[in-house]
């Protein structure tokens, strides 16, 4: 084995979404994923401070990328449009060719609460970063805050609808365009009711 195998990181990211899918994320060890990465796990360790981690790296990469992608929106949208903007090109430039391990991802996720709970941290950080760059195009942090979890949902609903669709054609892109189309009807319906 190679001491500097080159992309040990995505190795073992791969390595450790199939393991946890066949045997489950708590029946899996660090020794097994370095196994199947072909790296030791000391070089595991390197990488990730524990088997989680592997499931939610690159989530601050993720935040920064979002707030940019909010900041170049084209600045006539309102805070629901720019974060549906955003989205749509996080999709298409992100998203778009890992269905397969999105899927995964979200089966071992939602299989087992630690996971869950650690999902929720992560979309957290995402409304964060969203409301703070709604912020520099002068919304209010009120707005910003309803804005982005509102967008954060519509994400989770059209990701899943997504996934779940084995014979899917259209891109997660045009699933997000439905989700926020649900959005905009219950926020107009619920404003008639006042």
């Amino acid at each position: 084995m190679a001491r500097w195998e080159a992309d040990a990181s995505g190795r073992l990211q791969r390595a450790a979404i199939e393991l946890f899918a066949q045997q489950g994320f708590t029946e899996t060890t660090v020794p097994q994923i370095a196994v199947r990465a072909g790296v030791t796990t000391r070089t595991f360790f390197r990488h990730f401070p524990d088997k989680r981690e592997v499931l939610f790296a690159g989530e601050e990469g993720l935040a920064t990328t979002f707030a940019d992608l909010i900041d170049t929106a084209p600045s006539e949208l309102a805070a629901l449009g720019t974060l549906e903007h955003a989205l749509k090109a996080a999709a298409d430039e992100g998203f778009e060719q890992r269905r397969d391990w999105m899927r995964q991802w979200r089966a071992i996720v939602n299989a087992e609460h630690p996971l869950r709970e650690r999902g929720l941290s992560k979309q957290q950080m995402l409304v964060t970063a969203a409301v703070k760059a709604l912020r520099k195009r002068g919304v209010d942090p009120v707005t910003g805050e309803l804005a982005a979890g509102m967008a954060l949902v519509a994400f989770q609903a059209a990701a899943a609808e997504w996934v779940a669709d084995e014979a899917a054609t259209r891109p997660l892109s045009s699933y997000l365009e439905v989700s926020f189309s649900h959005v905009r009807q219950v926020a107009a319906a619920d404003h008639l009711r006042m």
